[in-house]
């Protein structure tokens, strides 16, 4: 082999190798973006699906340990959360606004 023949190979592997890695180097980076972004669709999709699923038994169970509703609406639940209640203050009588 010559000395010319050999440059020229040489030339043509380091010319093959810069792309080559330039391929890899690019095809690395647009898979991970894409791979990352499709991987947080899929786990924004499955939380959006799975949610309910989860919450619901957990607030039920807290609800039912811990008493949460109780606390929160008093004694009939939501519905009857603004109803009076024993030992609220009865008013003034039937004039009710006087202050004097």
């Amino acid at each position: 082999m010559t000395p010319a023949e050999f440059l020229a190979l040489s030339g043509e592997r380091d010319l093959a190798r810069r792309l080559r890695h330039g391929y890899w180097a690019e095809g690395y980076r647009l898979g991970r973006e894409r791979g990352w972004r499709e991987g947080y669709e899929q786990a924004a999709a499955d939380l959006g699906r799975d949610w309910q699923a989860f919450t619901r038994p957990t607030a039920q169970r807290l609800a039912a340990e811990h008493g949460l509703m109780l606390r929160r609406w008093g004694p009939g639940g939501r519905e009857h959360f603004g109803d009076p209640r024993p030992g609220d203050f009865p008013g003034r009588g039937a004039g009710g606004g006087d202050h004097t």
